[in-house]
């Protein structure tokens, strides 16, 4: 797997920098924000059991259970821990969702890459108030059962230009900073600052993330668990890579013990 290990800033990076119980980090597809997705995977610690939230759900949805109990991917093979799975059909409204959607199939090979043979559940968390009240159970999972959890939360950031339809800042190349330095930068601070609420209010009403849900549950559940140290590894966009009308943001975004 050379093209995952080429998205290492250092050959030997995952080694020694391993300190993080959660992460956000984008879903773009791998020539676009694999780099950046590579650095939040890589920089979970050893576990027992790694929970990947997607979205691209609406804040109506219930959150949605992958019911696969193998993935295969280029990596290796991926178990799902049918007990955490159950656990969370037990405490949730879960529908059940067998179709491919990109915010949790791209990160699986990283997974099975940087954490081999450690068992997952998948699943997809709309915007709302579900999302932050999954990761205060998960915390509450891994105390009581004496077990180490790690939680992705998989979001795009702003979608910006006509190809997405928003376009309030006139033309991309000119709307550039503003995604940058204000869009992205608000969401990006309220997920930082563990601040809920705040998250979920800036995705709908400002459209700075696609998956926001994804993003609360890995927060709430690091802030739930003493994991408040967060850090913003890596932000850039793909307007940086390929310049055109469309631009989306991504970011890597850790949580770790203080």
């Amino acid at each position: 797997m050379g093209g995952i290990r080429s998205f290492l800033e250092e050959p030997n990076q995952e080694a020694g920098t391993a300190r993080g119980c959660a992460c956000i980090v984008p879903h773009a597809g791998w020539s676009f924000s694999g780099k950046t997705a590579a650095r939040g995977i890589s920089s979970l610690t050893p576990c027992d059991v790694i929970v990947l939230a997607g979205g691209h759900l609406g804040a109506g949805d219930s959150i949605q259970l992958l019911p696969f109990s193998t993935y295969n991917t280029p990596a290796g093979s991926i178990e799902t821990d049918q007990e955490l799975a159950a656990a969370v059909q037990s405490g949730f409204d879960v529908s059940f969702n067998s179709g491919v959607d990109n915010t949790t199939e791209v990160q699986l090979p990283l997974i099975a890459y940087f954490h081999p043979e450690t068992p997952i559940v998948v699943l997809r968390v709309p915007p709302a108030e579900s999302a932050a009240e999954l990761g205060i159970f998960l915390a509450n999972y891994q105390k009581k059962n004496s077990i180490k959890v790690a939680v992705i939360g998989s979001t795009d950031l702003t979608h910006y230009g006509p190809g997405y339809g928003f376009t309030p800042m006139g033309e991309t190349r000119e709307a550039y900073s503003w995604v940058r330095e204000v869009n992205d930068k608000r969401f990006i601070t309220a997920a930082i600052k563990g601040d809920i609420r705040q998250l979920l209010q800036l995705s709908l009403a400002e459209r700075s993330a696609c998956s926001a849900g994804a993003a609360a549950a890995a927060s709430s559940f690091a802030f739930a668990a003493g994991c408040r140290n967060s850090e913003l590894l890596e932000y850039t966009t793909s307007y940086d890579q390929m310049p055109s009308e469309n631009l989306v943001g991504y970011a890597a975004i850790l949580y770790s013990p203080l």
